[in-house]
């Protein structure tokens, strides 16, 4: 439903029958409806018209403009026609207040057209639309950053981004770092949300918990994000909204009725560390009715951000880091010590011209060889410019980066390498309101502040054009998927300015290693087609090598297991999952096996 109401709005706001500032108003009510198009009146009056006079008459004209401006565009259109069907089923409705919800807006769209499509990155032209921090801005995250998960339920999405909102523009800083928030609002479609979330649980240094009834009641944050804080001591608490069934509730009454469901180790976890405004009433954030109110809360909410902080153990923190070394960061998942060599074999593109000159190395397609070694091998030894890593999702391709990263790191004169997760890197730059794809050097710069380098990115570009440095682009995929088709042909031919413009890539020292979802391809015929048209027009079969990672199979999820658990837990485990044909499935992806 949320996507259709996107559509249907985007094609009424691309007839320009609205003005500038209501165009825009419509795309922040976008942003902040829920699932089925519902947005708190309350909320509206307080982001879009906090600063006029009177609030609720601007409020009331603004929606009286859009309808008016949605009929003017059914009476111009033709009869019967799509444009009349999308644009008579809008509607905008304004809720009363009942004993079960406050007073709401709704937006609904009840046709959808396979023919009108939204327009082209409409999220990216709104400047009030909000940005990606990790994915979709230019801007970069500090490295030395605090980094803070805000778990909530999407029932209360508006509110608890309205939250972040207010806590973003005090911009608190605590012991000269600044806070960097993360939150379900920035999960990034085609791309697995469970994996994003836990990615990022795991980056995060502190956890808010934006209690309420229905966070409580969410299987997911209960069993997922809670739970990880906690092992971590960096959990805070603070009411979001302490309603009950749409009843509200003196603070005692709410957590007397909360605890009724909660062990008692839980209940004592509230009654201690839930953050609220306790003068007076007892106020949750829903709660605050006035904008003074609601910074107060939010300042209380760093007040006791700051505390906790300074109260946790000085190694548990993030660290300056300062390298003049481009790797991987550092995370606990990527350890050698975990990895177990996965196997890989040639695809079908390949030909007898492919093969390498060490002896270990087959050009069968049946043949499966060591994939670290594989790739070690072809940078040494093999002319070919490109190694394409191909694998389904959780296969390990990342890790095999890394490791590979890793490895040649710590190898004496061997050729350095520069490690890019593309999925940290900037997907579209906006400059002087105009929005585009980044340029290599921009990718490349992203990178480099993260990682505190101030060597400027065209030092690395000739540094691998020297034959000197190996440019790893992870997670192709994770970017292709925000692209049209055209968008993604532009994003590989900048990709490929790595290269210098000579008459043939084999002519180059270049080498590059690019990993992506086999998924993305419907099958190997067309792997050979896209990794062939990569935006030279010069580029020749020759300049490939395509590496499928295979499953992992008994003795290798055995070892992996060793590795992990030990000698006799892993016997156990394993028996376990042998005899479970789902998880036997599961256990053959390298990432789902640490998952079980």
């Amino acid at each position: 439903m949320q996507q259709q109401i996107i559509k249907g709005f985007d094609y009424f706001l691309k007839q320009n029958e609205l003005g500038k500032t209501d165009s825009k108003n419509i795309n922040r009510l976008l942003q902040m409806m829920d699932e089925n198009g519902h947005i708190d009146k309350q909320t509206i009056l307080e982001q879009i018209f906090v600063t006029a006079a009177d609030a609720d008459a601007n409020y009331r004209n603004f929606i009286k403009r859009t309808l008016d401006a949605i009929a003017r565009l059914i009476e111009d259109s033709e009869a019967n026609s799509e444009a009349e069907k999308i644009l008579k089923s809008i509607e905008i409705n304004a809720l009363k207040a009942n004993k079960i919800r406050k007073a709401q807006l709704q937006l609904k769209v009840g046709y959808s057209s396979a023919n009108i499509q939204p327009l082209a990155n409409r999220q990216y032209e709104d400047e009030n639309f909000e940005p990606n921090i990790a994915k979709d801005t230019h801007k970069p995250i500090d490295e030395n950053a605090i980094r803070v998960f805000i778990s909530y339920s999407k029932d209360n999405k508006s509110d608890a981004q309205y939250f972040r909102q207010l806590f973003e523009k005090r911009k608190p800083v605590i012991d000269g770092k600044e806070v960097v928030i993360w939150t379900m609002n920035q999960l990034i479609a085609g791309s697995s949300f469970d994996e994003q979330i836990q990615e990022n649980l795991n980056k995060s240094d502190f956890g808010f918990g934006a209690l309420s009834q229905q966070f409580l009641q969410s299987e997911y944050i209960t069993t997922q994000e809670i739970p990880h804080f906690l092992q971590q001591k960096s959990l805070f608490l603070f009411g979001l909204d302490k309603r009950i069934d749409g009843n509200t509730l003196s603070v005692d009454d709410f957590f007397s009725k909360v605890n009724k469901k909660l062990n008692k180790d839980n209940t004592k976890i509230l009654q201690e560390q839930v953050c609220y405004l306790d003068d007076g009433s007892g106020d949750f954030f829903v709660d605050c009715s006035t904008p003074e109110r609601k910074n107060a809360f939010v300042d209380k909410v760093i007040k006791g951000l700051e505390a906790m902080y300074n109260n946790k153990p000085k190694d548990s923190l993030p660290q300056t880091q300062k390298t003049d070394k481009i790797s991987p960061s550092l995370d606990k998942r990527y350890l050698e010590e975990y990895h177990q060599p996965s196997s890989a074999k040639l695809t079908q593109m390949s030909t007898e011209s492919e093969a390498l000159s060490t002896t270990n190395i087959k050009t069968a397609t049946n043949i499966e060889v060591n994939l670290i070694t594989d790739m070690l091998d072809w940078i040494k030894n093999s002319p070919q410019s490109i190694y394409a890593l191909l694998g389904d999702y959780g296969m390990g391709k990342t890790f095999s980066c890394r490791i590979l990263s890793a490895k040649l790191t710590e190898e004496e004169g061997a050729i350095k390498p520069f490690y890019i997760d593309l999925r940290d890197t900037p997907t579209f730059i906006t400059e002087k309101d105009i929005v585009r794809q980044p340029y290599l050097e921009e990718i490349i710069q992203s990178v480099l502040r993260r990682q505190e380098v101030t060597t400027d990115a065209q030092t690395f570009i000739q540094q691998a054009q020297s034959g000197n440095l190996i440019f790893i682009f992870d997670g192709l995929d994770e970017k292709l998927v925000h692209y049209t088709k055209d968008m993604r042909q532009q994003f590989l031919t900048e990709l490929m300015r790595v290269f210098p413009n000579t008459v043939h890539l084999g002519d180059s020292k270049v080498k590059i290693i690019l990993s992506c979802r086999s998924h993305h391809f419907e099958d190997l015929k067309a792997q050979s087609s896209f990794f062939r048209g990569l935006g030279r027009d010069n580029s020749a079969q020759q300049d490939y090598r395509a590496m499928e990672i295979l499953p992992f199979n008994s003795t290798q999820i055995q070892s992996m297991l060793k590795k992990q658990l030990g000698e006799q837990d892993s016997a156990l485990v394993f028996k376990f999952i042998s005899d479970n044909h789902y998880l036997s499935g599961l256990a053959s992806r390298p990432f789902l096996l640490n998952k079980i």
